[in-house]
């Protein structure tokens, strides 16, 4: 007799339940897809057997549509049939990192503090490996060299450089390319045009990248949340299960060297010219927001994207309640349609 065959997502594959929607994602192709909550509460054992078994379970109602759906799945990878579901294990959802500090933020005014070079050191013996360098000023050539050089010796596989444009940078980078392999991304604002140049070496391999944007960025420019700021992979989904998407493990320092959680948020934790980054960590309070995740946020625990979105808790709804969603998203789950971006002239949270 012939074993039934069940119909499974791939493990990769999940879903996250919404209030009004649900949202299917792929953690390996990076990719997600809406489908309603009535598939998701017929295939919620992922053991289906068979579309007909589908059609039994909704006693023939949306048979074509259902029928239709499994279809889709087969023929786009997004699952398989198989006579042993037993055999293929949950994906383990588990985050952790190796490191106290797995990525930072520091804001420069216009040139290089004398600090810089200790706190890249520092940065390093906690783990960190990934830096975003932040200048409110456009940046001349020999910035981006010292910087170049106070991270010859550090083991920093991603540093990304925000910086208002300077006409002539562009041409300069290009001429001196290979002095800068260890910048992986360069962002330039305020520039008469959107475009990306990306730097190869004579094999063709990517060195860096340097992008250049119309638009303008300051302190307060972080913290929106849209589509395109969406990230469907496994690091991030997994690290939504339980921590803050945009804070967990992450160290500040702003334009005038206080140690923060964010820039963007008033508690400061110590000045660096006189408090190290590990000091600043272990003080009460810093490491609480590190666990605020969205299944615990007002608004957004009932959203179909919250394990695929940045979380801000610099910038929210009511600066009183560290529960509240964030103020720069204007998404409503509840009848799944974007709106006007809320005020963000909110007192900070922490302040």
């Amino acid at each position: 007799m012939k074993q039934p065959e069940y119909f499974l997502f791939f493990e990769n594959c999940l879903i996250v339940k919404g209030i009004n929607r649900s949202l299917l994602v792929d953690l390996q192709y990076y990719r997600y897809k809406l489908i309603p909550n009535l598939l998701l509460d017929l295939l919620k054992d992922s053991k289906i057997i068979t579309i007909e078994d589908i059609n039994k379970k909704s006693k023939y109602q949306y048979d074509e549509g259902l029928g239709k759906y499994i279809t889709y799945f087969l023929e786009h990878d997004w699952g398989f049939m198989t006579e042993k579901p037993d055999y293929f294990p949950k994906l383990d959802l588990v985050w952790d990192y190796p490191g106290i500090i797995s990525n930072s933020i520091i804001d420069i005014e216009s040139d290089i503090p004398i600090y810089l070079q200790k706190v890249l050191r520092e940065l390093e013996t906690i783990g960190c490996e990934a830096i975003q360098l932040r200048f409110y000023k456009a940046i001349n050539i020999d910035i981006l060299s010292t910087i170049n050089l106070y991270i010859s010796n550090l083991a920093f596989p991603f540093i990304e450089i925000y910086s208002l444009f300077d006409r002539n940078i562009e041409e300069l980078i290009k001429k001196n390319s290979n002095e800068f392999t260890r910048f992986r991304i360069l962002n330039f604002f305020n520039s008469p045009e959107d475009k990306t140049i990306i730097l190869k070496n004579k094999n063709g391999v990517n060195l860096s990248t340097i992008r250049f944007y119309k638009k303008k960025i300051d302190i307060n420019s972080c913290g929106k949340v849209d589509l395109s700021s969406f990230i469907p992979d496994l690091i991030l989904f997994t690290e939504s299960q339980k921590h803050n998407t945009c804070l967990n493990r992450k160290i500040s320092i702003d334009v005038n060297g206080e140690i923060k959680n964010c820039p963007s948020m008033a508690k400061s934790y110590g000045n660096i010219k006189n408090t190290t980054l590990k000091e600043a960590i272990e003080k009460a309070g810093f490491k609480d927001v590190w666990y605020i995740h969205k299944d615990q946020i007002d608004v957004c625990k009932d959203c179909e994207f919250r394990h695929i979105c940045t979380d801000c808790k610099a910038y929210i709804q009511d600066p009183n309640n560290i529960y509240s969603k964030p103020a720069k998203c204007s998404y409503d789950p509840y009848t799944a349609t974007w709106g006007e971006e809320n005020p963000t002239n909110n007192p900070l949270y922490g302040q």
